[in-house]
């Protein structure tokens, strides 16, 4: 599953109904209204959630995995990290929500090793 589908709540705007959906059209299961959703696909089995500018993680069950933190922006995950940005310094969580790299760097990149 990594489908997502945000509808329009009076057609005027993005409305506030968004959910999943499985390959065949399945509704799995809603984000909560609360949320201002961040509209990507899964990466590494996480969904990127918004709630009162924190940034959280849901899995695949809906579940909030990785709680609300005061990031001012993350990327998504690739290859079990995620860079995220705080005071203009970056550094990287694991899929645990964890400090792996501490947030002091100027710039962190993925490198693929092909």
């Amino acid at each position: 599953m990594a489908w997502v589908v945000q509808e329009r709540a009076d057609g005027k705007g993005l409305g506030l109904d968004v959910y999943f959906i499985d390959e065949k059209g399945n509704r799995v299961f809603d984000v909560p209204k609360d949320v201002s959703s961040m509209v990507m696909v899964f990466n590494d089995g996480l969904y990127m959630v918004k709630k009162d500018g924190r940034f959280g993680y849901v899995n695949k069950e809906g579940e909030l995995a990785i709680d609300y933190q005061d990031y001012d922006y993350v990327e998504g995950f690739q290859y079990g990290l995620n860079v995220v940005t705080k005071n203009d310094k970056e550094g990287a969580i694991d899929r645990m929500g964890n400090i792996v790299i501490p947030i002091k760097y100027d710039n962190i990149e993925y490198v693929d090793k092909h």
